[in-house]
């Protein structure tokens, strides 16, 4: 039970305010779904009858301006209670690597409780002012039952 994205093309999220919290654009490619299906880009829906307790796990890289602190975070639409939860976001620097690809890198690893209905998405947030940040071909997200 479970499912995967995959970032399939890569494409900026824009930035309008730094510290603002803005879903992850680009295009995703779900695969491997189980009892969840992907009626949004880049976000998986749960579909199952019951409650069960789901680890999700990223990797994505994001590219972005060097120095610049990017926070990415979970966000859960729980479909019972109609309103989004965030997670604690994970805050990165992006690195300045040789040759001019400058990326922060982000493997993240979370319990999460899903009903029927509830889905999963992620957002990002430059602390460092407002330039865009682009998440890179194939960054995933994986969501399996524990």
């Amino acid at each position: 039970v479970g499912g995967k994205q995959r970032v399939s093309a890569a494409s900026a999220t824009t930035i309008v305010a730094g510290s603002t919290f803005y879903n992850l654009n680009a295009t995703w490619t779900a695969s491997g779904l189980s009892h969840f299906d992907s009626p949004a880009a880049g976000r998986l829906r749960h579909t199952g009858v019951s409650p069960i307790e789901f680890r999700v796990r990223t990797n994505f890289v994001i590219e972005g301006t060097s120095g610049n602190a990017i926070a990415v975070r979970l966000k859960k639409w729980d479909d019972s209670a109609a309103q989004f939860f965030d997670f604690q976001p994970t805050v990165r620097p992006i690195n300045n690597l040789v040759g001019g690809r400058d990326v922060a890198f982000f493997d993240i690893s979370s319990n999460i409780i899903l009903d029927t209905n509830d889905y999963l998405e992620f957002q990002v947030a430059n602390n460092s002012g407002n330039n865009n940040v682009t998440l890179e071909l194939d960054s995933s997200y994986l969501i399996e039952e524990r």
